[in-house]
């Protein structure tokens, strides 16, 4: 089988995607129905643009819009962003303030009095819908096939690897599991468990899985979410250390339970933020070097995902009830303030808890207004901080040699061993009063030190090589620094990086000495202390 790169993952793909082409919802006003196409195939009037993507408005959303708006809505409406639209036409936009929730900005509520009181009825919702899943069948219909086409082909081209379907608990990971096991029959769900999901969606992912006859594994992760807030400071827009280790942890801590590599199906979107308006639909992520992953709805709409929810008869995550355009982690800093709000509404005791973690960081660390800071969502923003605590210094004995040494403020431990191992084999030299170690000795380099000792030895017997010296003061770094969340896991090809007894360990006997867990482009994903907390300590240099 070819080598997997960036460059050749999508090289096999099928290019025939239905969904590329209908990147607009349009709304037949005869009908009073939204269409992927732009042509109706129930009365064959002419239609228009309605929006880019539209969700439907369930009745608790609608409860909520109609305390804002003070007056009855019909069933049959629409969400996209803060727009409301009915009968194709935006009905009113809202706009939500982080303290005080959600108010009307445009109000078009009068088109309501060309309308009779039928609209108000739940069968007209009801009648609605059959009428545009009628009037969609076809499209979906190629859609679909299309989708299940690709999965079929992925699966085939990636032959040698375990199949596994990424579960979220949303609806789109649950569209894609269906697709995947009618295409492929029955693939385990990997359900990454962040401890900080909504208690709905534990339930419904168990559901879900027993009524489609899926297996099931939650993989949680070992490390507390607030003890880690404590160590790393809450996560934020820009810091957002809480995915890589709460979700990409216990995931490739599953993976390295096998030997063979894995093809990993999920429901990315494109649609569903600009930041993901460019994924490619097959991918090798760098946080997950085992792992492939392939994207079968990933051009798809949310009204593409709803409508085969609405004729499959799926179970959904009762979330989308309440009005959330997403159902992930409760805390997460990307969250809309509408979305914040909703959770506020329905969920107190859990936003009242997280609010007062973060009023208590706020004022621990000195912010002028901590009420402000929580309450108008700043701390979403929060960047990373430049605190430096320097405990080694970097030391030239000799100008006329290429030997560099570290002189450290308190004693080496042995653990400082295991973040050396990827420059060379490891030699311990265990002495009546300490332990010598020497790391590389057939190297163009040779490292040796004490445990015990203070000071760390690194020569060279070529000529300098920065890059090395770099990449060695990258890893004593991460020694001084660890907290053991094990988000380093998904950067070793091997799965020799491991968690043990709460100590970082890697294993001789799997590791290559790539040297991916030392190089910066790897590290940008793989070790959260290095990247986003707020106080590091750091290595003084000449």
């Amino acid at each position: 089988m070819a080598q997997i790169t960036a460059e050749n993952l999508e090289k096999g793909e099928n290019k025939t995607d239905f969904s590329q082409i209908f990147d607009s919802v349009f709304w037949c006003t005869a009908c009073e129905i939204p269409l992927l196409a732009p042509e109706c195939p129930i009365c064959l009037s002419k239609v228009r643009r309605c929006a880019r993507d539209l969700k439907p408005v369930f009745a608790k959303e609608r409860t909520l819009f109609e305390s804002l708006a003070g007056t009855t809505l019909p069933t049959f409406l629409f969400a996209n962003k803060n727009h409301v639209y009915f009968n194709g036409k935006t009905l009113f936009s809202f706009t939500t303030d982080p303290r005080e929730g959600p108010r009307i900005v445009l109000n078009k509520l009068q088109r309501l009095h060309n309308y009779e009181s039928h609209i108000y009825q739940e069968h007209y919702a009801q009648q609605q819908w059959k009428l545009c899943l009628e009037a969609n069948q076809q499209i979906l219909e190629k859609i679909e096939r299309e989708a299940l086409d690709f999965i079929q082909a992925e699966a085939n081209r990636f032959s040698d690897r375990r199949r596994v379907v990424a579960f979220s608990g949303g609806k789109d990971s649950a569209v894609t599991a269906l697709l995947v096991q009618q295409a492929l029959g029955t693939v385990p769900l990997l359900f990454g468990d962040t401890t900080i999901e909504f208690p709905e969606t534990y339930e419904y992912a168990q559901r879900f899985a027993i009524a489609n006859g899926f297996d099931l594994f939650v993989e949680k992760p070992d490390a507390d979410f607030l003890e880690l807030c404590d160590e790393l400071d809450p996560p934020s827009r820009v810091m957002r250390w809480c995915c890589t280790v709460c979700k990409s942890r216990p995931i490739n801590k599953f993976y390295n339970r096998f030997a063979t590599k894995i093809l990993s199906f999920d429901g990315i979107r494109r649609m569903e933020s600009s930041r993901r308006a460019e994924y490619p639909r097959v991918v090798h992520v760098q946080k997950f070097s085992r792992q492939v992953s392939a994207r079968p709805i990933v051009s798809w709409s949310s009204f593409t995902v709803w409508l085969y929810i609405f004729q499959h008869h799926v179970d959904y995550n009762p979330l989308y009830e309440y009005g959330y355009s997403r159902v992930g982690c409760m805390y997460c800093p990307s969250n809309t303030p509408y979305n914040d709000y909703l959770t506020k509404t329905n969920f107190p005791e859990l936003y009242d808890g997280w609010t007062q973690y973060l009023l208590d960081y706020a004022s621990k660390t000195g912010k002028q207004d901590p009420e402000g800071y929580v309450l108008d969502g700043f701390w979403k923003s929060r960047k990373i901080g430049k605190d430096r605590t320097y405990v080694v210094d970097r030391i030239k004995p000799c100008e006329q040699t290429d030997e560099v040494v570290y002189s450290f403020a308190s004693p080496i431990q042995k653990e400082l061993i295991e973040f050396l191992k990827p420059f060379g084999s490891v030699s311990v030299i265990d002495l009546p009063d300490s332990s010598c170690f020497v790391v590389g000795s057939h190297n163009p380099f040779v490292i040796t030190g004490s445990i015990g000792d203070t000071q760390l030895s690194v020569s060279f017997t070529a000529s300098h090589h920065h890059l090395t010296k770099l990449r060695i003061e990258k890893q004593i770094e991460k020694y001084l620094n660890c907290v053991q969340c094990g988000g380093c896991l998904g950067v070793c090809p091997t799965g020799a990086i491991s968690i043990r007894n709460g100590s970082y360990h890697i294993d001789d006997g799997l590791c290559t000495r790539c040297g991916r867990c030392t190089t910066t482009k790897y590290l940008k994903e793989g070790c959260v202390t290095l990247n986003f907390s707020a106080k590091k300590r750091a290595i003084r240099r000449e």
